[in-house]
């Protein structure tokens, strides 16, 4: 989008009526297109009830020294009041927040819900990952991904022990193919994959 400078990390703004949550800081201050964004469309910390990072990679908890340092960072452009929750599926830093690990599923703020924290190793290491999803009235479920490492059947498996509700429409990071779903999705459900809204 013109004026929008765009990196390989994503970070997802999601209201609800109930409040609001930042998913993932992709590259944050190593990489100026969130701050950039932000300033652009006049978003602060301030304007959310919490921040959730999908997993522990550069691109999605805020830079290469994050990871090596365990540590979350918001660019400094956008921090906000502190203490906010934060909301990780593993142990780790992150300053001005109160962090929650959230090992198991459980609602967060805003009404969003994560699956807690799913497994896959990826490159000979065990990455821990959390999915988060939400009730979008009269329609169904929302699900947000972080990537997709623990792959989508295993997320969308999961979100189906949880709720009874279809699966509507699904966003965010898909890196694996998503092919089998529609043996699994009802079928119309809508998935954004790369900008583009598939129908399944």
């Amino acid at each position: 989008m013109p004026g929008f400078p765009s990196s390989p990390g994503v970070s997802y703004l999601i209201k609800t009526n109930l409040g609001s949550l930042l998913f993932d800081l992709g590259y944050g201050p190593e990489m100026p297109s969130l701050a950039h964004n932000a300033k652009k469309i006049g978003f602060g910390m301030e304007q959310v009830d919490g921040l959730a990072i999908s997993h522990l990679h550069p691109d999605h908890m805020g830079r290469f020294k994050a990871v090596r340092e365990k540590q979350v960072t918001v660019p400094p452009e956008i921090r906000g009041p502190d203490r906010r929750s934060c909301f990780l599926p593993v142990a780790a830093r992150a300053e001005g927040f109160n962090v929650h690990v959230v090992d198991g599923p459980r609602i967060m703020t805003a009404g969003i819900a994560s699956t807690g924290a799913l497994a896959r190793s990826l490159f000979l290491m065990w990455t821990e990952k959390q999915a988060l999803f939400a009730r979008l009235k009269d329609k169904g479920l929302v699900v947000f991904t972080g990537g997709g490492h623990p792959t989508i059947e295993t997320i969308i498996q999961m979100v189906r022990r949880l709720s009874d509700e279809p699966v509507f429409a699904i966003g965010g990071g898909l890196h694996y193919a998503i092919g089998r779903l529609k043996d699994e999705l009802t079928s119309g459900t809508r998935v954004l994959r790369a900008g583009v809204v598939y129908r399944l």
